[in-house]
């Protein structure tokens, strides 16, 4: 009987040690080239090798002696951005790290496709300046380091709680409660934020550059995002459940 009535506490505990994984997988997708990080991104940049314009990009590249780059493949991560080029992967930790910022840019030039007749300007493009753009100006790891932070806070907690006599038990399923619901509310921003960011330029990208550029959702990351949130909201559930008996309990043994 007792481990049955231990079971609830036990679950949530399990899915907020299930939890810090995914959320710390997403947070660490594209910081270096292990699959398991690698393969978790927001979105995937890359040249439409069916535009009419994209012999001009090769054309470009080849002009600078870096042909290959033209099948270049940029993924970007809440603090990473990993660069594919014939299969051949690197990935750079981008935030707040200017160093390795300027030292991709470097490594992959942008390249000037033609040159505007208005004035002596080349106009160029750059796959890796538009994963960068939406990496450090668009998506901030803030709101999920947050998160993650939070999801310890509560797992440790859940422990905590799931122990039997020990003082101030009541008092962790008031903190339970409001952990999950401050990270359902946080998390539910974030992950919406992500949704739409990444939603949008994937949208918008092709239409605005041309049919030059192509995006794609990382679908990894996606099912990463709503996952953990999901679970922030079944603790939340089951939280209020659990906060809610023990107040039965406590006002029988008043009465």
């Amino acid at each position: 009987y007792f481990f049955i009535k231990k079971l609830p506490n036990v679950f949530l505990a399990t899915l907020l040690f299930i939890n810090a994984f995914l959320l710390g997988f997403l947070l660490l997708g594209c910081e270096s080239t292990e699959s398991s990080k690698s393969s978790i991104y927001l979105i995937k940049y890359s040249f439409n090798e069916s535009s009419s314009v994209y012999p001009m990009i090769e054309s470009a590249y080849n002009s600078i002696n870096e042909t290959v780059l033209s099948s270049m493949v940029v993924k970007v991560g809440y603090m990473g951005i990993c660069i594919d080029v014939n299969d051949t992967m690197s990935c750079t930790q981008t935030f707040k790290n200017s160093n390795a910022v300027t030292s991709i840019r470097s490594k992959y030039p942008s390249v000037s496709i033609y040159e505007s007749s208005s004035n002596s300007t080349d106009s160029s493009l750059s796959l890796l300046e538009l994963g960068l753009e939406f990496n450090q100006e668009i998506i901030h790891p803030y709101v999920l380091i947050v998160s993650f932070s939070l999801n310890i806070l509560g797992l440790i907690n859940q422990i905590y709680g799931s122990i039997g006599f020990v003082p101030y038990r009541s008092v962790s399923f008031l903190i339970s409660l409001i952990l999950s619901f401050i990270c359902s509310i946080i998390w539910g921003v974030g992950s919406m934020w992500s949704h739409v960011a990444v939603e949008t330029s994937v949208a918008s990208l092709s239409l605005t550059s041309l049919s030059i550029l192509q995006g794609e959702v990382g679908n990894k990351g996606r099912n990463i995002t709503w996952t953990s949130f999901a679970i922030f909201l079944i603790v939340l559930f089951f939280s209020a459940w659990n906060f809610i008996k023990d107040l039965k309990k406590k006002k029988k043994e008043v009465e």
